[in-house]
């Protein structure tokens, strides 16, 4: 493995070559926050621009991405991803990710890449500059560098105002705002089908006591006496629960089930509010 320094636009960078097919700049960034010339001048010079930025939720714990590719022939359509986020600065590691899986999939030969992000820590993170600490911040750099490897280009990154990438920006905020609108309308969804189950449930009105946890629910289409358990883990011998919910392991259950009806009709029985008892598994963000 051959190492060279290499002097560009003021920037001292490390080549080095895998079996002469793959070479993996690590080093500086540029600093381009001066304005949008320097960047022209890199697109004249045959580079393959990617702007990345993200955008985070701190209530969904969630964020967004947007990735823009411009060469000197083409711009290429931006592309918006979601995913389970950390924090700011895991969500801009993160659209830096992305912006190497939309590289993959263009088919032209690429020679040099120019990665564009407006987060200080996390452009700092990827050259080594700074040294994750945190697991999950660790891992994404460290997922990054993997990619940038299996890449057969130069890669170069850039720090740039928000201003230069507000086109993504715009993209990444608008992505996460609608995926909070998707949560919240699945959430209310489980919350009214909960609400129709409760109202059903009242029709029920023949039940006996096994023990403390346990009640057996009288049908009223069929003599069938249906036991329903609250604690540790919901179950009912219900036709619908055995069909949708009885080979699910208790950690799918806990995740993602909502009540029977029979569940909605031991919960009042019990006295136990049956949104607080699934209140995981109704407000869940997935």
């Amino acid at each position: 493995m051959g190492i060279t320094m290499v002097i560009n636009n003021n920037i001292a960078s490390e080549v080095f070559d895998y079996n002469d097919e793959i070479r993996f700049i690590v080093n500086r960034y540029h600093d381009l926050q001066d304005g949008k010339n320097r960047i022209k001048d890199f697109l004249e010079k045959g580079y393959y621009v990617v702007k990345c930025d993200a955008s985070y939720d701190y209530m969904l714990k969630r964020g967004s991405a947007a990735v823009e590719v411009q060469c000197k022939e083409r711009n290429y359509k931006p592309k918006k991803f979601t995913f389970e986020s950390v924090g700011p600065v895991h969500s801009e590691l993160r659209s830096i990710w992305y912006g190497f899986k939309v590289l993959e999939k263009i088919k032209k030969p690429i020679g040099k890449v120019l990665i564009l992000n407006d987060n200080l820590f996390a452009i700092n993170l990827v050259v080594g500059n700074f040294t994750p600490r945190r697991s999950y911040i660790r891992d994404i750099v460290d997922a990054i560098k993997r990619r940038m490897k299996e890449m057969k280009f130069e890669v170069e990154f850039g720090l740039v105002r928000s201003k230069t990438v507000r086109r993504v920006d715009r993209l990444a905020k608008k992505r996460i705002k609608c995926k909070g609108k998707e949560i919240n309308q699945r959430i209310n969804r489980r919350i009214n089908i909960v609400r129709k189950r409760i109202e059903e449930s009242k029709k029920f009105t023949r039940y006996r006591w096994i023990d403390n946890a346990t009640i057996e629910i009288k049908d009223t289409a069929s003599n069938y006496w249906f036991r329903v358990c609250l604690s540790p883990v919901p179950s009912c011998t219900c036709y619908w629960w055995r069909r949708r919910w009885g080979s699910k392991s208790k950690e799918i259950i806990k995740a993602r089930a909502l009540p029977c009806v029979h569940m909605c009709k031991a919960a009042e029985i019990l006295n136990i509010d049956i949104f607080r008892l699934f209140q995981r598994q109704i407000y869940r963000k997935n």
